[in-house]
């Protein structure tokens, strides 16, 4: 029976997660869905915020390539230990890791002694799954957002991908964000028939991180649809092992 994993995360997110899969007796399959770009930034003064939060390591690559170095000083709220590590390797100081998603990283800032005296800076892509500045702001804190970079869907599956599945080669497929699960969707439906979806995708089981990815997938015909009882990595390896 195949152990084949495929990777739909951005080939930035890829790498590790990859190499988790393979430490863990699985085979790695990367096949992106979205391709990050860069896009300009102009970067306020760094003085006049407190803290920066990260729900995204590809911000911090972004980010970091041209801010002056009083940014790497301020505390940095990250979403999960991944982001975390990204920002401490990017040159962050003071990084503190909140497990979860986007609604726990709002809790714990919320939770700050002085919270309503910080002002935060956001630092993302042009596409958030959860509006974090707004909430912030409507809890009576003060935040904004500065776009690093922007994540746009790919259009086709690779030609080994393709063989890969027609081979029944694949026996799962993982999903971590809306787009990246929209993207895959509009890909297989654009590329196959209806009678290619049939044969290939009946073989192999969806992975989802959360309920509302899972919706975006359950059009096509998988052989089984299963959502993480976290949402994160750790959720999703222990989905992996139970169903794989």
């Amino acid at each position: 029976m195949s152990r084949s994993v495929v990777i739909t995360r951005p080939k930035e997110d890829a790498s590790d997660y990859a190499e988790e899969l393979v430490a863990s007796g699985f085979d790695a399959i990367v096949e992106p869905m979205l391709a990050i770009q860069d896009v300009a930034v102009d970067y306020p003064d760094f003085s006049d915020f407190d803290a920066i939060l990260l729900t995204s390591a590809n911000a911090v690559r972004a980010f970091v390539q041209g801010c002056d170095a009083g940014w790497l000083e301020l505390p940095v709220y990250c979403v999960g230990k991944h982001s975390a590590a990204a920002a401490r390797e990017g040159g962050f100081k003071n990084a503190h890791s909140v497990d979860g998603t986007g609604v726990d990283l709002l809790a714990h800032v919320c939770s700050l002694a002085r919270f309503e005296r910080f002002n935060f800076l956001h630092i993302c892509g042009r596409h958030v799954a959860f509006p974090l500045v707004d909430r912030i702001n409507e809890a009576r804190g003060h935040a904004r957002a500065l776009v690093v970079y922007e994540s746009k869907k790919v259009d086709q599956f690779s030609k080994t991908f393709v063989e890969q599945m027609r081979a029944g080669e694949v026996a799962a497929v993982t999903f971590f964000s809306k787009r990246t699960a929209e993207a895959f969707v509009s890909v297989a439906q654009e590329m196959f028939s209806e009678d290619d979806l049939e044969s290939m995708f009946g073989r192999i089981k969806a992975l989802s991180i959360s309920e509302a990815v899972v919706e975006c997938v359950r059009v096509l015909p998988w052989r089984d649809l299963h959502v993480s009882g976290a949402p994160d990595r750790a959720g999703m390896m222990k989905l992996l092992k139970a169903y794989v």
